[in-house]
């Protein structure tokens, strides 16, 4: 027997039952009034360099997108069809002008948006495009990420991840560089049907 066969053969046997049970999580309930908590997670959103609109319904959206960056020829969006031309393939997200997603889940606190592969064709759609657009539905904000990881299950899907904006790093001499390994620019669209 090899080493690599001894060791994933005590991985195997070592390995715990995959019905274990996740820990409760605990609520903290807010009062705070619903137009309130869409102005803190607007503000959040943009204290972390992300462009964020209000819209009413989904037909404003290619015009925003057309609007905002009416230069960019390879736009994924396959919940937009009449806009939509790129497939998301891990080649074709490489050259991605825009891409649109539409979001699980937004936390007002401190505005971090949840993308799972439900709405990602691709995992890479959300990192290698120049631009990311993502919609998310007033109903779907919550007030903290005790509320958000009691709405999610992980088994309802095999990736999701965290967004609140495009990409940063103060790596590189302790400057502020956007765009660095991310999109240059998020876009968040919040829809409700009243204003």
């Amino acid at each position: 027997m090899s080493a690599r066969e001894i060791i994933l053969k005590a991985i195997k046997e070592n390995k715990p039952a995959s019905d274990l049970e996740l820990p409760p999580v605990s609520y903290y309930p807010s009062s705070m009034p619903v137009d309130d908590g869409v102005q803190l997670f607007i503000k959040n959103l943009t204290d972390n360099a992300a462009v964020v609109k209000r819209i009413k319904n989904s037909h404003e959206i290619t015009d925003l997108i057309l609007h905002q960056w009416n230069e960019q020829k390879h736009i994924h969006a396959p919940m937009l069809p009449y806009l939509h031309n790129t497939p998301a393939t891990a080649d074709a997200a490489a050259t991605l002008d825009i891409a649109v997603v539409k979001a699980n889940i937004g936390v007002i606190n401190n505005g971090a948006i949840w993308v799972n592969d439900q709405s990602l064709e691709h995992r890479s759609v959300a990192f290698l495009t120049k631009y990311l657009v993502i919609l998310i539905d007033q109903q779907d904000l919550v007030d903290n990420l005790h509320e958000a990881y009691a709405k999610i299950n992980p088994f309802d899907f095999g990736y999701g991840v965290w967004i609140s904006g495009p990409s940063k790093t103060g790596d590189i001499e302790q400057a502020l560089v956007i765009g660095a390994h991310g999109p240059l620019e998020v876009m968040v669209l919040i829809q409700s049907n009243e204003h």
